[in-house]
C-alpha cells in the first residue's frame, strides 16, 4: 500500500551528493521494544540504494543511468547491538572492555572513579565514549604507519586523537590516560587485526606523545582562549576574530577547529574565513622565506604535461635500468621556451625521471652534426613518460620524427644517486630494527650527494640509538650483498614481505628492490649492484620535521668521504692547536676545561679578596 511502499521523497531517496549518481533507496530497521537516548525506538541497520539516475548538476533533474546498479551496506556493529539487545554500538561487548579501560585510566588520574552508564546520555557516558571510539580509530591509523601530523591523512589522525584528548581533559585527567587504552584495543581486535596486536607498545607511545605535547598545548591555549571571550565580553561582541583565532593556533598550537568548538559552546561565532586569510599569509611568509630544498620545483609547463596523453608518446620506452646509454634515440616530442631552454621526449631513453624521492638524470643528446644539448633536468609525466629539459645555446631545436646521435646520462651524478637511494633503503631497514616497526617513510630525498628521510616517530632519536643506526648501515654496506630488482605482481610482492609505501597507488606489476636479509621495498629507484658499491656512510643527525615525524640526514660514497676528510682536517687542526695527538684530542680538552675552570675559580676568590681590603682601608 502506498503507506507502506514510498517512492521518490526525501526519505526514500539517496544521492552521493549536489551530483553524481542518485536514486530510490529502501531501509531496514529493526523495533528496538524501547526508545534509545535519543527516544527513537527504530533502528537502521541495512540500506539498499537503487542507483539508476545521474544528477549531471546541482538541482538538475536527474538523467537515466547507462547501466543499473544496487549499492548495498549493513551496519555490523548496529546488527551486533540488536543481536545483544542494545540499543546503540557503545554497550555492545566489543566496546566495552575499552570503554572500562578509559573509565579505569581517567579515574586514577583525576583521583575519582568515572562511570559508564548504560543506555544513558550524560557527560560522563559521552565523554567515554569519544575516547573509545577516538582511540580503536586511531589504533587502526597508527599500526597502518599513519601518524599525528599536520598534513594529510596524518592530520586526521591527529584531529581524532585531539578530540579524544579534549575529553580527557574535560573529563579532569591531567596526565596521558588514552595511551593506557591501547591495551584493550589489542585484546578486543588484535586477533582479527594481528597489525594492532604486532603494534600496541607503539601505538601507545605515539598516542602517550601526542596526549603529553596536545596536554601542555591544551593547558596553554584553554587559558588564553578563556582570556579572549572575557575581553569579547567587557566589548559587548559575539564572533571570535580570525586573527585570534589564527594566533592560539600559531602560538599555542590550539588547532581552530577547537577554538571553534569551544567558541560555540560559549554562545560565541567563529570568524574562520579570516583565521584562514592569517594562515595563507603566514604560509606566503614561509614560501618567501625558504631557502629550497636541492631539487627542481618548476613545473612541467601545461602544454608539454599534455603530453601524456598523445598517441606519439605510446612509443615512448625507458632504458635507464639497464644502460646509461641509447643509440640513435628518436624525438617524440619538443616544445621550445622563451628562455634559451627546450622540453624533449626521446625513445629510447635512458634517462631517469624524479619520482620515488630520487632526483632526475643529467646528461646530453648528441646531435649527428657534432653538437649536443645539455640534459638540465628529468622529470615524468602522468603516463610514466620522461620528457627532458634542454639548454639549446643557439643549436636549433630538433622536430618530432628526428633521429639523434646519442643520449647519454652522465655517470657519475647517476651513480651518486644510486649510492645514496640504495643507502635509504639500508637507513629505513636499521630505524625499523632500532626503533621498532612503527617506522614508516613520510618522505624523502635522494640526490647525488645527500639523502635526506623522513620517517614516523614520536620523539627524539638517541644519540645511542643514532650511533647504532651508522653501524648497522656500515655493517650491511661492508657485507658486500648483491642488490636484485625483479618485476613482480603486487599480491606476491606484499605476501613476500617487501614493504609498500602506505597510500602510495601501485599497478598489479611492480618493481621491488631486495637486498637478502637487510632490506626489500617496492621501488622504481635506481640503485647499486651491491651494497658495497655505496661505499662510505655518514650520518650527520636527526631533526624533528613535525610532530611525530623526524628527519634523518646523511652522505653516501664520494660526499660521505669527502665530509670525513674534512672531519679529519679539522680535528689535525685542532690538535695543533692544543699541541698533542688527534687521538689524544679528546682527553687534551678536557685537561684544558678543568685547568680553565679552575684558574676561573682562583681570579674569582682574588677579586673577592680585593674588594675586600678595599672595603677595610675605606672604612
Amino acid at each position: 500500500s502506498s503507506e507502506r511502499i514510498q517512492r521518490g521523497d526525501e526519505d526514500n531517496f539517496w544521492s552521493m551528493g549536489d551530483t553524481g549518481p542518485c536514486g530510490t533507496c529502501t531501509e531496514i530497521f529493526v523495533d528496538q521494544d524501547q526508545p534509545d537516548a535519543d527516544g527513537e525506538r527504530e533502528l537502521e541497520v541495512w540500506n539498499i540504494v537503487f542507483m539508476s539516475l545521474d544528477r549531471p548538476a546541482p538541482n538538475a533533474t536527474p538523467v537515466p543511468l547507462d547501466h543499473l546498479q544496487i549499492d548495498t551496506g549493513m551496519g555490523l556493529e548496529r546488527l551486533a547491538a540488536v543481536l545483544q539487545g542494545k540499543t546503540n554500538n557503545f554497550d555492545t561487548d566489543t566496546f566495552k572492555p575499552i570503554l572500562a579501560a578509559c573509565a579505569d585510566a581517567v579515574g586514577q588520574a583525576r583521583g575519582k572513579p568515572m562511570q559508564y552508564c548504560e543506555g544513558s546520555r550524560d557527560d560522563e557516558t559521552t565523554a567515554l565514549r569519544i575516547m573509545a571510539d577516538h582511540i580503536r580509530t586511531a589504533s587502526f591509523l597508527i599500526a597502518e604507519g599513519v601518524t599525528p601530523s599536520n598534513a594529510g591523512r596524518g592530520y586526521v589522525c591527529r584531529r581524532i586523537l585531539r578530540r579524544a584528548i579534549r575529553f580527557a581533559h574535560l573529563s579532569g585527567a591531567r596526565a596521558p590516560v588514552l595511551c593506557e587504552a591501547v591495551a584493550a584495543v589489542s585484546s578486543e581486535l588484535g586477533g582479527e587485526y594481528s597489525t594492532i596486536r604486532d603494534q600496541e607498545s607503539a601505538i601507545a607511545r605515539v598516542i602517550r606523545v601526542e596526549e603529553e605535547v596536545f596536554g601542555q598545548a591544551l593547558q596553554r591555549g584553554i587559558s588564553e582562549f578563556d582570556s579572549v571571550i572575557e575581553t569579547l565580553q567587557h566589548r559587548g561582541a559575539r564572533i571570535v576574530p580570525g586573527g585570534s583565532i589564527f594566533h592560539l593556533y600559531d602560538t599555542y598550537g590550539f588547532p581552530m577547529d577547537l577554538t571553534a568548538v569551544m567558541a560555540r559552546e560559549r554562545g560565541f561565532d567563529v570568524d574562520l574565513v579570516g583565521a584562514e586569510a592569517a594562515m595563507n599569509e603566514q604560509r606566503m611568509r614561509a614560501r618567501a622565506a625558504w631557502s629550497g630544498s636541492g631539487t627542481s620545483t618548476d613545473p612541467v609547463p601545461a602544454a608539454v604535461a599534455d603530453w601524456a596523453s598523445s598517441a606519439a608518446l605510446q612509443r615512448f620506452e625507458f632504458t635507464g635500468y639497464t644502460s646509461l646509454r641509447a643509440e640513435s634515440p628518436q624525438v617524440l616530442a619538443a616544445h621550445e621556451c622563451n628562455d634559451g631552454t627546450a622540453w624533449m621526449v626521446v625513445s629510447p631513453c635512458p634517462f631517469y625521471g624524479e619520482g620515488g624521492g630520487q632526483v632526475g638524470d643529467v646528461g646530453a643528446l648528441n646531435l649527428h652534426n657534432g653538437t649536443a644539448l645539455s640534459v638540465l633536468r628529468s622529470a615524468r609525466l602522468s603516463n610514466g613518460s620522461v620528457v627532458l629539459r634542454v639548454a639549446l645555446d643557439d643549436t636549433a631545436l630538433p622536430k618530432p620524427g628526428d633521429i639523434l646521435r646519442l643520449a647519454e646520462v652522465d655517470e657519475a651524478v647517476r651513480h651518486g644517486a644510486a649510492q645514496h637511494h640504495t643507502v635509504t633503503h639500508l637507513v629505513h631497514a636499521a630505524l625499523r630494527t632500532t626503533l621498532g616497526d612503527h617506522v614508516a617513510q613520510a618522505g624523502s630525498l635522494v640526490a647525488p650527494d645527500r639523502l635526506r628521510f623522513d620517517f614516523s616517530h614520536p620523539k627524539p632519536v638517541r644519540a645511542d640509538a643514532l650511533e647504532d643506526i651508522q653501524r648497522t648501515v656500515r655493517a650491511a654496506i661492508a657485507s658486500n650483498v648483491p642488490v636484485s630488482a625483479q618485476e613482480e605482481k603486487l599480491e606476491d610482492a606484499l605476501a613476500s614481505g617487501a614493504i609498500a609505501q602506505f597510500g602510495d597507488k601501485y599497478g598489479d606489476e611492480v618493481r621491488v628492490i631486495d637486498i637478502p636479509g637487510l632490506s626489500k621495498e617496492l621501488c622504481g629507484g635506481t640503485h647499486v649492484a651491491k651494497t658495497g658499491d655505496i661505499g662510505a656512510f655518514v650520518l650527520l643527525g636527526e631533526t624533528s620535521v613535525a610532530s611525530g615525524t623526524r628527519r634523518i640526514e646523511a652522505l653516501a660514497g664520494k660526499a660521505a668521504l669527502n665530509h670525513l676528510y674534512g672531519t679529519e682536517e679539522t680535528l689535525r687542526k685542532a690538535a695543533e692547536l692544543v699541541q698533542c695527538a688527534p687521538s689524544e684530542l679528546a682527553e687534551k680538552t678536557e685537561k684544558l676545561m678543568a685547568q680553565a675552570k679552575s684558574a676561573r675559580k682562583e681570579v674569582g676568590m682574588s677579586a673577592a679578596k680585593h674588594r675586600a681590603a678595599r672595603g677595610s682601608v675605606t672604612a
